[in-house]
């Protein structure tokens, strides 16, 4: 055998054990995405699945809202609905993410999936938001009634304040997360 025929029999021995490691690399790196997608459906399905409870909150704070502040009936209720919608909502969206399995899917239909995850959101996002303003609305126009108007309207003007400093980071958080979920599945 002379030199030239050596050369060849070990640059193809060179290519099998590479194209072995491409496939291995290729496997391991699909492991890792599908880790990474897993962890943050995760995390954004906690994360929805708190507010459920927040909202569950919201009838309890309208039975001090009719008896404390004496606004009308139908203010509290209008404010503990809210919050039981807000649940319901939350508790749907939480679970429509629990039941997609992004990772046993074809990437096609895991884009298309986290797509909708995304909208959903959004729109969560906005019935949320519109839901809110409403109620506030109402809310400050009969808080202005109240005896102690002041002192309570300055309360209601530092819950508001608070509130939202709070659910605003909260709300770009979990954005990104669902942002996160579709780019780490467009990735493969």
């Amino acid at each position: 055998m002379d030199e030239l025929d050596i050369l060849k029999k070990q640059w193809q021995q060179v290519k099998i054990e590479n194209d072995k490691l491409t496939e291995a690399n290729d496997r391991l790196a699909r492991r890792l995405a599908d880790g990474q997608v897993s962890t943050i459906q995760d995390k954004l399905v906690r994360s929805h699945a708190r507010l459920q409870y927040v909202g569950l909150l919201l009838p309890l704070l309208a039975i001090l809202i009719y008896y404390q502040l004496q606004m009308p009936l139908w203010v509290a209720v209008l404010y503990a609905l809210f919050g039981v919608v807000m649940s319901v909502l939350n508790i749907l969206f939480v679970n429509y993410i629990k039941e997609e399995q992004l990772v046993t899917l074809p990437v096609a239909d895991a884009l298309r999936r986290a797509a909708v995850i995304k909208d959903r959101q959004t729109k969560l996002l906005m019935c949320g938001i519109v839901g809110g303003v409403v109620v506030l609305a109402v809310f400050f126009f009969f808080i202005l009634d109240v005896d102690d108007s002041g002192a309570t309207l300055l309360g209601a003007i530092l819950g508001l304040g608070v509130g939202l400093a709070i659910s605003i980071p909260k709300c770009l958080r979990e954005r990104r997360m669902a942002r996160k979920l579709y780019d780490s599945l467009n990735e493969n």
